[in-house]
């Protein structure tokens, strides 16, 4: 699943949610892979102790990860590749944060 980007259709509601977050700049997950909890206190990562702290990762674009393991074989493409929609298959997870406003996922797959 790509990162999300300011044309995606949830991007508006994740990045408003995002800004209620106290302690994360507005940008938060929003700007591509990044190590967003590097150096973070509110997150546990003042001194970056914690190996997610210096991990790249971000909100992902839900609506473009449409599996199909036959489409993609179909249309010759190969699982886990970003170049066919059909084929990417990345670990997502709920954005712990974001659970009481917003429903988000996002990946350290998709980084790398």
């Amino acid at each position: 699943c790509p990162c999300l980007e300011t044309s995606s259709p949830s991007y508006a509601r994740v990045a408003a949610a995002v800004q209620q977050i106290s302690g994360v700049p507005d940008t938060y997950g929003l700007e591509g892979c990044k190590a967003y909890d590097e150096n973070l206190a509110v997150r546990g990562c003042a001194q970056n102790k914690i190996e997610f702290c210096t991990a790249l990762w971000c909100y992902v674009d839900e609506s473009q990860c449409i599996e199909d393991r036959s489409k993609c074989t179909s249309t010759g493409g190969a699982m886990n590749s970003r170049d066919n929609q059909y084929c990417r298959e990345r670990e997502m997870l709920p954005a712990i944060l974001l659970s009481n406003t917003t429903a988000a996922m996002y990946s350290y797959s998709t980084c790398g």
